[in-house]
């Protein structure tokens, strides 16, 4: 009886290295940003072995003692990157069951990651960082979707990854993108911002929105089209993204309402910068969201054409 429990003892002192060691290089191939694809799991302990439920265990167990939110929201993100890489080492072997299990658990942990976003601010760097390598996933995603398109639960978890990053861009304001370059590296880069930001002055609100994005067109009226959509926000969508701050004077300005546009071709597309500029007489929060949603639905595609400046040269 000592004996087996000796054997126990030591197999579950294994099964802590192995799981130690692949979450060390799940959270070292992150560290050094988006430059490398998910290589296929190499460790002992995949979905396929006796010991992979207690592995998720210990995984879930230090995921319980990790307190500070950043920390544990950056482990979530190494967890579903360990699936990830799992899942693409049974599909390299062609055992579907096996990498579906592992899709399976991804989709869960895309949930946790989910939830712990909520409590961050738009702003949060632990948030960013999150909301950069889900879209790496779905690149990597993709690319086994295009390899196995009969794979159920690889779509289920591309379109997972898919509604995480729909929920990031309402947060962060950013829209991201995944390219890959002429030394095929993975990288992300930042395809869409939107700034919201209000000023109060005693019973005056001056409020400036701000949106940058790279359009893939070079077309006046389709750019001043894709402006609009970007400026006429939801009320949820503002809520999230307005920054509001106080200032204190006595006798506040109405300022002018200004709107400006400017398109410029890069090498990645058409470089497009707006921002409006408006008051609005009220100091309440919610007043001021309400205002500004009607404020920007009342914008049209013709009040953009007329300040829009585009500067658009061969590459």
């Amino acid at each position: 009886m000592k004996r087996f429990g000796n054997i126990v003892l030591a197999g579950c002192i294994l099964l802590l290295l192995a799981l130690i060691t692949g979450m060390a290089a799940a959270v070292d191939d992150n560290a050094g940003g988006l430059s490398d694809d998910i290589e296929p799991y190499e460790g002992s302990i995949g979905p396929g072995n006796a010991f992979y439920g207690l592995k998720i265990a210990f995984e879930k167990v230090g995921l319980a003692f990790t307190l500070n939110e950043s920390e544990k929201l950056g482990k979530q993100v190494s967890m579903a990157r360990l699936r990830i890489a799992e899942a693409k080492s049974e599909l390299r072997k062609s055992n579907q069951e096996n990498a579906n299990k592992a899709l399976e658990l991804y989709g869960e942990q895309i949930d946790s990651i989910n939830r712990s976003a909520a409590g961050f601010s738009g702003n949060n760097s632990g948030l960013l960082n999150a909301q950069e390598n889900i879209v790496k996933h779905q690149y990597v995603l993709q690319k086994l979707l295009d390899e196995n398109p009969d794979n159920t639960g690889l779509q289920r978890a591309y379109n997972n990854s898919l509604r995480l990053e729909e929920k990031f861009e309402l947060k962060t304001g950013r829209k991201l993108e995944g390219i890959v370059t002429k030394d095929k590296p993975v990288q992300v880069r930042e395809r869409e911002e939107i700034e919201v930001k209000a000023e109060i002055s005693g019973n005056i609100t001056k409020v400036k929105v701000k949106v940058e994005f790279v359009s893939d067109s070079t077309d006046n009226n389709t750019i001043a089209q894709e402006i609009l959509d970007r400026m006429r926000m939801e009320r949820d969508a503002i809520s999230g993204l307005i920054n509001i701050e106080s200032r204190d004077e006595e006798e506040p300005e109405e300022s002018a309402e200004k709107l400006e546009a400017e398109a410029k071709s890069v090498n990645v597309g058409t470089k497009v910068e707006a921002e409006y500029e408006f008051s609005l007489d009220t100091a309440d929060e919610t007043g001021i969201i309400d205002s500004a949603y009607e404020k920007l639905s009342a914008l049209a595609q013709e009040d953009i054409l007329e300040v829009l400046e585009i500067e658009i040269t061969e590459i």
